[in-house]
């Protein structure tokens, strides 16, 4: 009853974050709740720690983390940042762990970890890594086909071959590498590493590793079509090149980790926890925190619902509304060519000539409001890697 009202209250939030995880960056977070799920359900298989699902030990604390998550996501709907919105309903998925399990839910900080990585990066953390990412590859690629006896002079992002030029764009920047990444070291640690040190080994290698792996990618890019091998480097070959060398990257974080696995003394081992009898929780308390979250939802989906947003805007007049007279002024509408249209790509436009009666010159004026995507203008043909 309480997943139904949850989901239900939060349903439009939910359908957003739908929307960014089918963005080819964040495309991995489809596995976080099943690996939170497994995850829990190990827990359970495995006895691990004394933890079992069908143990409740229902909490009014829990209450509290769900009144901090809902505050998250009214500040998100008041800015329009999804970040806070997203970030709340994590919050409020922990708390709920925490109203059903007690202190039982500190056995699950491990899963509950996992699943914090629904949330996207906020956008500026995911520009300014891209940026950073790109630079890096594109400098290592670089001096990768030098070492290879490639000429080769790079500027920026731009790798130039001779033959053709080579850009890394923010699709290949390696960030699609860097998240993947860091939950793979995060599950490899869990498993095969027991000592912190060696799981925090994991984590430190996650951005050398994914800088190197896409890196070796736009060399291997390169070297081809220097080699006469274009084609290669190109469409179905390319896409795969990326997979392949991902699971290349997977494949080296799983030998770290069998290997420092070995290093050292093991750590000591302590017996399992004894079984713990099941709780028997008041019915009448687990009703009354029940009841009590779903009103909270209720009442907070309902003012979600009626705050207003940085979205919410009136509607704008069109350009077509604009006088063609104002005083002594008098316009005369002029047209541009359906190239210059298509180039700038705009969402409303107006290209007026005014000028007053008694004047032999005139002067024009052109109003654009374009739209966020910005204008496409392709200036040398440059092939993305």
């Amino acid at each position: 009853m309480i997943t139904a009202c949850f989901v239900t209250a939060y349903l439009p939030f939910f359908e957003r974050l739908v929307i960014r995880r089918d963005s080819v960056d964040n495309n991995y977070c489809y596995l976080i709740v099943p690996l939170f799920v497994y995850l829990c359900w190990d827990q359970h298989r495995n006895d691990r720690n004394g933890f079992h699902l069908g143990v409740f030990a229902w909490s009014a604390w829990g209450l509290v983390g769900i009144i901090f998550g809902i505050g998250f996501m009214v500040l998100g709907e008041l800015g329009s940042v999804y970040t806070f919105q997203y970030g709340g309903l994590w919050i409020t998925m922990v708390a709920l762990v925490i109203l059903v399990y007690g202190r039982n839910a500190r056995l699950l900080a491990f899963p509950l970890t996992i699943l914090a990585f629904i949330v996207p990066l906020p956008p500026f953390i995911n520009r300014m890594l891209t940026f950073e990412l790109r630079m890096y590859a594109s400098t290592l690629a670089a001096k990768m086909l030098r070492l290879a006896n490639v000429s080769v002079h790079q500027t920026g992002n731009i790798i130039d071959l001779g033959i053709e030029k080579l850009q890394v764009v923010d699709a290949c920047s390696g960030l699609r590498y860097l998240m993947p990444l860091i939950l793979m070291a995060l599950i490899v640690g869990y498993f095969f590493n027991q000592r912190v040190w060696q799981r925090i080994v994991l984590l430190v290698i996650v951005a050398p590793l994914s800088i190197v792996v896409n890196a070796f990618r736009v060399f291997l890019s390169g070297w081809l079509t220097v080699n006469g091998h274009r084609e290669l480097a190109q469409s179905f070959f390319h896409d795969f090149s990326g997979w392949a060398v991902f699971m290349i990257a997977g494949a080296i974080m799983l030998l770290v980790a069998v290997t420092i696995a070995k290093l050292g003394a093991p750590p000591p081992q302590t017996p399992p926890p004894a079984r713990r009898p099941a709780v028997k929780t008041s019915q009448r308390r687990a009703l009354a925190l029940s009841a009590a979250v779903c009103i909270l939802f209720g009442f907070s989906a309902f003012a979600l619902r009626l705050t207003p947003t940085a979205a919410n805007l009136p509607a704008r007049a069109r350009l077509e509304g604009f006088p063609m007279q104002i005083a002594q002024w008098q316009g005369h509408q002029q047209y541009l060519s359906k190239e210059i249209m298509e180039e700038l790509w705009p969402m409303t436009m107006s290209a007026r000539s005014t000028a007053p009666p008694r004047w032999a010159t005139a002067f024009s004026f052109l109003s654009l409001f374009m739209n966020t995507r910005g204008p496409v203008i392709r200036r040398m043909p440059r092939r993305p890697v």
